[in-house]
């Protein structure tokens, strides 16, 4: 896409463009992996497993006999907390930790559903996504931007109306200029051998792909709107509510941060050392764990922007996990965070909603046990209170583990690099394996980056 201005000065192009590659390439290598035969026409909405739930089931106390660490001489199980507030959090020792059962997830309605008509190009699986009332949106809104401007240059005296035909040009421009890298855009129109042999000139001039990218519009200006990402927010949520109409997603789900790289002057800009980018725009990305298929996102604009409830009980990222969630609860979901989200009450409040949880947690966290400050290395620490497991574990470094789908119990696993065969917790196992969708999605997009320096912002 092109480049895009708001009063903030973000680029469209770091925030969009990321997106549609991301999605269109990551569905067409999915359905490589997943036959479309599997992808059934979805006729009506799969049926929800709330019916089947019984709250009262999920805290069965185990048979097992468990040494509590609380001084407490009263040996029956405290009565069933049915909201956060009365939960008293006395934990115990969790190795004969047995999770709360819930429903089996119900895998037979999950995949990609396309309806009576199945893709078969890239180019058809794009339409899905940016379909006509998206396109649509974009044509009708830069014109209209163009009208509210002074035509002062040449270029704007000289302007015709966008087109749909035009403005998908410009985004196939866009695309190609990711896989053929060439140091300016103009050289994409040269005429010098070294420089030149690109597809771009054979369907739009360099004139007309500058006019279109300099009226570039997707909202009219709210003086007084007061959300930041206000001008690219329809488009955004617009695009997204066609990702969700895709796919049901598999069992496991995986919600995480990414980065878009953007140096530019942002007040909410970000910086994060230990991704690829440093500084940029940061996203938070639902993404299901056996297709590594985007499922819903947001772009985060500082915390005085955000709309996610119960801030109280579960910090900024708890609340986030539970906005996210809220269409896949009573489903046996199982989701993978890392420590900025997760807290005993967030694992808490997910098992009234049947879903469960495996993922990093921070040992400050409210209501987490005394873990220890020191460990040897191979010493493990295990707790574990109203079906929630944590596990402290000493292995290069500590990590501490919070989770309610799996009893504690070690695996055995090769090294991907030395094939030696190494020791851990199920948790870490299934931790390290399903909590990477955002970073592979990241992974696969990073060869295609179009990012470019611009007078635009």
């Amino acid at each position: 896409m092109a480049e895009f201005r708001n009063s903030n000065g973000v680029n469209l192009q770091i925030c969009i463009c990321k997106m549609f590659l991301r999605s269109s390439c990551k569905l067409f290598f999915c359905l490589q992996k997943f036959s479309v035969e599997d992808a059934d026409t979805l006729e009506e909405e799969p049926p929800h497993l709330s019916l089947s739930y019984n709250i009262e089931n999920y805290y069965h106390s185990s048979d097992e006999d468990i040494e509590e660490i609380s001084s407490s001489d009263d040996d029956d199980e405290p009565a069933t907390p049915e909201t956060l507030s009365q939960v008293q959090w006395t934990w115990c020792d969790g190795r004969h930790f047995t999770p709360k059962p819930l429903p089996p997830f119900d895998n037979s309605l999950s995949g990609f559903k396309f309806g009576n008509i199945t893709p078969s190009t890239e180019l058809d699986y794009f339409f899905r996504m940016f379909s006509t009332d998206v396109l649509d949106l974009c044509v009708t809104q830069s014109n209209g931007h163009y009208h509210r401007q002074p035509h002062t240059s040449a270029r704007a005296q000289n302007f015709k109306p966008i087109t749909h035909s035009d403005f998908l040009k410009v985004i196939a421009a866009k695309i190609i200029m990711g896989i053929d890298y060439k140091p300016e855009i103009k050289h994409y129109w040269s005429k010098e051998e070294i420089l030149g042999g690109s597809i771009i000139p054979t369907f739009i001039s360099y004139n007309r792909f500058c006019e279109i990218t300099q009226f570039l519009h997707f909202d009219e200006p709210q003086p007084d709107n007061s959300d930041r990402i206000a001008k690219i927010r329809n488009l955004w949520e617009m695009i997204f509510n066609n990702f969700k109409g895709l796919i049901v997603p598999f069992e496991n789900l995986c919600l995480d941060e990414s980065l878009i790289l953007f140096k530019g002057r942002l007040y909410w800009r970000q910086y994060n050392p230990k991704k690829a980018a440093k500084f940029g725009i940061k996203t938070f990305s639902l993404v299901d764990s056996k297709t590594g298929f985007i499922l819903d996102s947001r772009i985060f604009s500082g915390k005085s922007d955000q709309r996610e409830s119960n801030m109280g009980n579960f910090g900024h990222g708890g609340s986030m996990v539970l906005d996210f969630l809220r269409p896949h609860f009573f489903k046996s979901h199982t989701v993978f965070v890392d420590n900025f989200f997760s807290s005993p009450n967030l694992a808490f409040q997910l098992l009234q909603k049947g879903t469960k949880i495996c993922g990093t947690v921070r040992k400050n966290r409210k209501n987490m046990p005394p873990l220890a400050k020191k460990l040897t290395k191979g010493e493990i620490n295990i707790f574990s209170s109203h079906g929630i497991l944590v596990e402290s574990v000493h292995d290069k470094r500590i990590v501490n583990i919070i989770s309610t789908y799996t009893p504690h119990r070690m695996v055995s696993v090769t090294s991907k690099n030395t094939k030696a065969i190494k020791t851990k917790t199920q948790t870490i196992k299934d931790y390290n394996t399903q909590a990477r969708g955002v970073d592979v999605a990241d992974m696969m997009l990073q060869p295609y980056s179009i990012l470019r320096k611009t007078y635009k912002w």
